[in-house]
Formats: C-alpha cells, sequence, structure tokens
C-alpha cells in the first residue's frame, strides 16, 4: 500500500515538472533527477551527429558560393575585357591613336566621344552641302550667262589648199577620209561656215566642224 502511494505521488510530481516544462516555466524538480531516463552519452552523441551534419551542409554550402562567386567574377572580367576591346576600338576608328583610348574603359565616356563626333561631322557636311548647292547655283548662272562662241568665233588656218580630214558617218570610227579645200563659204557675218572639200571620191560641201 505504501508503494502505490509513493508511487502516485511520483507520477504526479513528474506531471507536474513535465507540464511546467512544456509551459515555459522554471519546473521544480522536488529532488528529483532525469539521469536516468537521458544520460549525458545519450546527449553528447545527438549533439555530435547534428553538428557533423551542419558542418557537412555549412561546407557544402560555403563552396557552392564561392563556386558561384568566382564563376560570376570570371564572366564580369571577360565582359569587362570584351567591352574594353570593342570601345577602344571604336574610338580608334573615329579619333586614332590618342588619350581618348583612355575612355574605353568606361561605357559612359565612350558612347560621349562616340556621339560628340557624330555632331562635328554632320555640322560639317551640312556646311559643304551648302557650298556645293551654291557652287552649283554659280555654275548654272555662268552657263545661261555666257554666250554660245561656236557658231560667232572664227577659226584660224582655214584656207584654199589646206589638207583636212574629213569624217564619215558610214566609215569606221578609227578611219578618216584625206582631203584638200578647194573652196571656202562665208556667212552673213564674214565667218566661214562650209567648205568644199575634194578627195579621192569626189568633191563635197562640208562644215567647218566635221
Amino acid at each position: 500500500m505504501k508503494s502505490m502511494v509513493y508511487e502516485q505521488g511520483d507520477k504526479r510530481v513528474a506531471s507536474s515538472v513535465m507540464h511546467k516544462v512544456i509551459s515555459g516555466q522554471h519546473p521544480n524538480l522536488q529532488g528529483y533527477s532525469f539521469d536516468a531516463m537521458v544520460t549525458e552519452k545519450i546527449i553528447n552523441n545527438a549533439f555530435d551527429r547534428y553538428w557533423s551534419k551542419l558542418a557537412v551542409w555549412s561546407a557544402w554550402l560555403g563552396n557552392a558560393t564561392s563556386t558561384a562567386l568566382g564563376i560570376y567574377i570570371i564572366v564580369r572580367v571577360v565582359k569587362f575585357a570584351v567591352d574594353t576591346l570593342i570601345h577602344g576600338k571604336i574610338l580608334y576608328d573615329i579619333y586614332g591613336l590618342g588619350w581618348q583610348l583612355m575612355a574605353s574603359f568606361w561605357d559612359s565616356l565612350t558612347n560621349f566621344l562616340s556621339h560628340r563626333s557624330n555632331l562635328k561631322p554632320t555640322a560639317m557636311k551640312d556646311e559643304l552641302a551648302k557650298q556645293d548647292i551654291i557652287k552649283a547655283e554659280e555654275g548654272i548662272q555662268n552657263r545661261v550667262v555666257e554666250p554660245r562662241t561656236k557658231c560667232t568665233r572664227q577659226l584660224g588656218n582655214i584656207t584654199i589648199g589646206t589638207m583636212v580630214l574629213v569624217k564619215e558617218d558610214n566609215l569606221p570610227p578609227s578611219k578618216w577620209c584625206l582631203g584638200r579645200i578647194i573652196q571656202i563659204i562665208k556667212g552673213a557675218d564674214d565667218n566661214i561656215r562650209v567648205v568644199i572639200i575634194k578627195t579621192k571620191d569626189g568633191e563635197f560641201k562640208r562644215s567647218i566642224s566635221k
């Protein structure tokens, strides 16, 4: 009977302690110990096992992170090198070998210098276009105002007996007919317009232009 009373009392104490532990209160062990239920060796083994898993997982995460970071840095370095070469080529084509090549390391400076170079040629092209238009207009005006001198200017060294080459339409371009002027015909302005030529094939009346 006595043992049954003690056993029930132990159950009540254990229940009270577990209730306080679960509810977050400080338990009053009332002289009882749980060493027989959970030994120090069991606790150490559990801690070592979970700590080892945590260490392995942390090492894997660290290796993965460092690998990803290394790949990212390599990609950024390669991209920077390629961008620098491209920017340098653009600036070299525009400015040649000069201090402007230092701007190839920065995208903003490369864009600024390339756009700046595009503005100057545009202004120069506009100015050259205006000058070409002015010259063309002056040339047209000169051609309109300038009188034609084909029929008003007297050609020299045209006398009777002069040997001339006569262009025939039915002959090849490189073949000319040889003849001699036997008569000169002048126009109303007293300038020679037509001549009569004697060739091996006969006499022909031709303009002095032919």
